[in-house]
C-alpha cells in the first residue's frame, strides 16, 4: 500500500510538472506567436504608408501639369492657341503652312539699235536682239546674248575667249570700263583674222581683215554680252556707235 501511494504521489508530481512545464511551453508559444503577428502587422502597415504615399505623388504630377497649361492658356492672347515651346516656328523661318516667297523675276535689258544698223529676227533662244552693221567693206553682225541670270561666266573669261578667237592681231586689244545707270560694262576690240567657228557666232572658214567688239554688261538680272563682228573697216567705223549704245543700256522690270 505505501508503495502504491508513493507511486500515486511520485506520478500525481510528475503529471502537475509536466502540466504545469507544457503551459509554460504553450504561454511562451503563445507570446512568440503574438510577437510575430505584430511585427508582420507593422511591416505590413509601412507598406501601406509607403504605397499611399506614392499613389498621391503620382496624382499631384497631372494635376501640375494641367495647371502649367492652365497658366499658359491664360498668358496667351485671345484667339490665339497657345504652343509648346518644342513646336514654336524659330524666328526668321516661314511659319507653318506659309508659301515662300517667289525669286524675283530677271530684269530685262533695255537698248537702242543706231538708226542705220537694220534689225533682223533672232536666229537663235540665246539670242535677245540681232542685226545688220551696213559699210562699204561689207556687212557686220551684231548680236546680244543671255544665258540667264548668272548664266555665260565672267566678264574676263569671255573677254579673254574673244580674244582668243582672232588669230594674228594687227594690233594688241583695247579693253575699256565704265558704270552706266547701274550697269558695269567691259568691252574689248581686237583686229586680226577671225578664226572660223563651228558653233555661235563665227565664220564657217578663217577670215582676215576681220575685227572684233565684244562688251559684257554686269547687273541685276545679267549678265549680257553684246558682240560685233565682220570686215575690218565695217566695224571699226561703228565702233562710237557701238560705245554708244552701251552708254545707253539700262534695265527695267520684266
Amino acid at each position: 500500500m505505501r508503495w502504491r501511494s508513493a507511486c500515486h504521489e511520485v506520478a500525481g508530481t510528475a503529471a502537475v510538472g509536466g502540466s504545469a512545464a507544457v503551459a509554460r511551453i504553450a504561454g511562451s508559444a503563445g507570446v512568440a506567436r503574438t510577437a510575430g503577428v505584430g511585427r508582420l502587422a507593422t511591416i505590413a502597415m509601412i507598406r501601406t504608408i509607403a504605397t499611399l504615399g506614392t499613389l498621391a505623388t503620382l496624382a499631384t504630377v497631372p494635376a501640375a501639369a494641367a495647371a502649367a497649361a492652365t497658366t499658359a492658356a491664360a498668358a496667351a492672347p485671345a484667339g490665339q492657341v497657345a504652343v509648346p515651346p518644342a513646336h514654336q516656328p524659330v524666328m526668321g523661318s516661314p511659319a507653318e503652312g506659309a508659301t515662300p516667297a517667289a525669286p524675283a523675276a530677271p530684269s530685262r535689258l533695255v537698248f537702242a539699235l543706231p538708226a542705220s544698223w537694220v534689225r533682223e529676227p533672232p536666229s537663235s533662244g540665246m539670242r535677245l536682239a540681232q542685226a545688220k552693221i551696213p559699210g562699204a567693206a561689207g556687212p557686220a553682225e551684231l548680236a546680244i546674248f543671255y544665258f540667264g541670270a548668272g548664266g555665260g561666266g565672267t566678264a574676263d573669261a569671255n573677254i579673254e575667249r574673244w580674244i582668243g578667237q582672232i588669230d594674228q592681231p594687227a594690233a594688241p586689244p583695247k579693253r575699256g570700263a565704265f558704270a552706266t545707270h547701274g550697269l558695269g560694262v567691259t568691252w574689248v576690240e581686237v583686229a586680226g583674222t577671225m578664226k572660223p567657228s563651228t558653233i555661235g557666232m563665227g565664220p564657217a572658214t578663217a577670215q582676215p581683215g576681220s575685227r572684233l567688239l565684244g562688251a559684257v554688261v554686269e547687273g541685276p538680272g545679267g549678265p549680257w554680252f553684246v558682240k560685233a563682228i565682220g570686215p575690218d573697216a565695217t566695224v571699226a567705223a561703228a565702233r562710237p556707235a557701238f560705245l554708244e549704245m552701251l552708254h545707253g543700256l539700262r534695265t527695267a522690270a520684266p
